[in-house]
């Protein structure tokens, strides 16, 4: 795996931002700064690896909060090609009384200062619901971070998200 990523070069994500395209009118921003651990783990599918991701996130509309991601990632079929991340993931509230749920698509790529320990990543974020407060939350967000193998199948990451995220009855029109 660790190979994988080291034959890889660095890709930028397309300059399109998603937040644009929902959300935006309705509802509020949305912003979190996360510190997670991951593993990446063979599938049983040939090209496709486990992805899970936990850890502690400030989510600017729930507070303190835990993150649980299971993604696939697909490996690249050329040299040069970024992973692909595709799945779904959950922010739970630090007393556990509301949740918010997202599914996302991305990249992952080497980082090009050190392409064998760091990996840079991105994410295109869509709201898709919840518990509590969020059971109809809906809007779009993107995440970027990076992270650092700690060993050939797992290690750590930091990110953050930003983005519009609307519940029922909810309009802002500040912008």
């Amino acid at each position: 795996m660790t190979l994988g990523l080291a034959t890889l070069v660095a890709v930028q994500s397309n300059g399109g931002s998603r937040d644009d395209d929902r959300g935006r009118q309705h509802g509020h921003r949305i912003t979190a700064n996360a510190g997670s651990t991951f593993t990446l783990l063979p599938s049983g599918t040939p090209g496709v690896l486990n992805h899970t991701v936990d850890g502690v996130v400030q989510l600017s509309v729930l507070g303190n909060c835990t993150f649980h991601a299971d993604v696939k990632a697909y490996l690249p079929t050329e040299a040069g090609e970024p992973f692909v991340l595709t799945g779904t993931a959950t922010f739970t509230s630090a007393d556990g009384s509301a949740t918010l749920a997202i599914e996302v698509e991305g990249w992952a790529a080497p980082d090009p200062a050190n392409p064998g320990s760091f990996v840079d990543f991105h994410y295109d974020v869509t709201f898709s619901g919840g518990t509590g407060a969020f059971s109809t939350a809906r809007g779009s967000a993107e995440i970027d971070g990076f992270g650092m193998f700690t060993s050939e199948s797992a290690g750590k990451a930091t990110w953050t998200m930003r983005g519009h995220i609307a519940t029922a009855g909810q309009i802002d029109h500040q912008r």
